[in-house]
């Protein structure tokens, strides 16, 4: 390991530098939670942020603009992160592992002095009642972290606190 913690950051960066047309200063955002595909992609973020920006969500602006950090791909002192990336969002994927890999990330987060207000975001699904909820509530009461919960529905998206 490089005695310079911000290698693997700058690594991640100098390969994916945002064109012309993307990201802009202060419209990054680090993401935690990916399934381990082991590539970072981020596209299923980038969807849900044009859901949001399609349904009015004005703060989205053009999803095409954000710069999808992967935390798990970015081998980087998490504070160093939280120091520079002040907007996080944590992604919940509803499959077998989506729990497990939440619960890993909010985790790291807490032990690490990272975030403690980040964004809940996942796939439309059924109801938050089980795997949503569970996860909320395990950010609030293991890791003091509070997620901003974005569901969505077939018919429209809300937000709520």
């Amino acid at each position: 390991m490089s005695s310079d913690q911000a290698a693997g950051l700058r690594d991640w960066a100098n390969k994916n530098k945002p064109t012309e047309s993307a990201a802009s200063p202060g419209r990054s955002m680090v993401i935690m939670g990916l399934p381990s595909r082991g590539d970072g992609d981020t596209q299923a973020v980038r969807k849900q942020l044009s859901a949001l920006a399609e349904q009015g969500r004005r703060w989205v602006g053009d999803p095409d603009s954000w710069e999808l950090i992967p935390a798990e791909f970015v081998h980087t002192d998490m504070q160093e992160l939280a120091q520079r990336f002040p907007r996080w969002a944590l992604w919940v994927e509803p499959d077998t592992n989506g729990f497990q890999r939440a619960y890993y990330a909010l985790r790291k987060m807490h032990l690490n002095d990272g975030p403690r207000r980040i964004l809940l975001l996942h796939p439309p699904v059924v109801s938050t009642r089980g795997l949503i909820n569970n996860v909320r509530d395990c950010a609030r009461n293991f890791f003091n972290i509070d997620l901003i919960c974005v569901r969505y529905s077939n018919e429209n998206i809300n937000t709520e606190e």
